[in-house]
């Protein structure tokens, strides 16, 4: 399936990716939480990842997390699995 098939977790900052989102440029509905930035259906910036020793100092990116070994869960927040349900369902 799609979880395993890249044999990493992703292992993210709770706080770092709320303070992102929270700089959207449009403003009109600030991020309080990681969840509603996991979870809503807008695009709030591009994600991705870069090899280890980039140096990032003269790129405009923002580190929210890291890159892991296969581990027990395909995602971590804050170095806990994540419950319940994340994205947005298209009806």
């Amino acid at each position: 399936d799609g979880y395993t098939a890249s044999d990493v977790t992703l292992a993210l900052d709770s706080a770092a990716v709320t303070r992102i989102c929270a700089q959207d440029a449009s403003g009109t509905l600030p991020v309080q939480h990681w969840r509603a930035a996991a979870s809503w259906g807008d695009d709030y910036a591009l994600l991705a990842t870069l090899s280890p020793g980039t140096d990032i100092a003269a790129l405009p990116v923002t580190p929210i997390g890291t890159v892991m070994p296969r581990c027990e869960e395909p995602l971590l927040v804050d170095a806990a699995p994540v419950t319940g349900a994340l994205g947005w369902e298209h009806g």
